[in-house]
């Protein structure tokens, strides 16, 4: 099953998965084999099929002190699967819930993150924003800072609030990351050419 994942076959290693767990339903490593069935049908875009498994995976796997970071990572699958269904208020609250419920944990940031990009696509531009905000100010070293930086100022631009948009592209212009730089760069230019306007 792991080189089926690791080539990209999700569903034969789906398959040799859910074939793993019917044989060995206890043991150390079916706590990883059972998140990665579930991720399997993620990554084939079977959202509802992904989101049963994950739900189940929080429910019966929650608890378990071991498993707690894979039960933060399913919670938040959960919430993109609601995601993707184009199910934008259940999302952002399970998005919201799973931010709450794993605070500890690295997966809450990424939740946080989610609810503002939910909240982005659905065309709520200044509720993406408080919510991107509230990531920035409960954990202002993450890793994802200048993604959600990038993210409030898409969401100010959309808003055609350009002088305000300045300083979070500006905060990502050279950031390392060169993709996100280059992107924040060419909303620099536009935010200033269609102030001059």
């Amino acid at each position: 099953g792991w080189t089926q994942f690791y080539l990209r076959e999700y569903a034969d290693a789906h398959a040799t998965f859910v074939g793993f767990l019917a044989k060995f339903d206890d043991g150390p490593e079916t706590a990883e084999v059972a998140y990665r069935a579930a991720e399997c049908l993620f990554l084939l875009e079977r959202w509802d099929d992904a989101r049963v498994a994950f739900e189940a995976f929080v429910s019966e796997r929650g608890d378990d002190a071991d498993a707690r970071p894979l039960a933060a990572d399913a919670s938040l699958r959960v919430g993109q699967c609601l995601h993707r269904a184009g199910e934008t208020d259940s999302a952002r609250a399970q998005l919201a819930k799973t931010a709450q419920v794993y605070a500890d944990l690295d997966a809450a940031e990424e939740a946080q993150y989610w609810v503002g990009e939910v909240l982005y696509q659905a065309g709520r531009y200044n509720d993406a924003i408080y919510e991107y905000q509230r990531l920035l100010e409960a954990y202002p070293n993450t890793p994802l800072g200048p993604q959600t930086q990038y993210s409030v100022g898409r969401a100010k631009f959309a808003l055609a609030s350009y002088r305000e948009a300045l300083p979070s592209f500006d905060a990502v212009v050279g950031s390392g990351d060169a993709d996100l730089s280059a992107a924040a760069t060419w909303y620099v230019a536009e935010c200033r050419r269609l102030l001059e306007e």
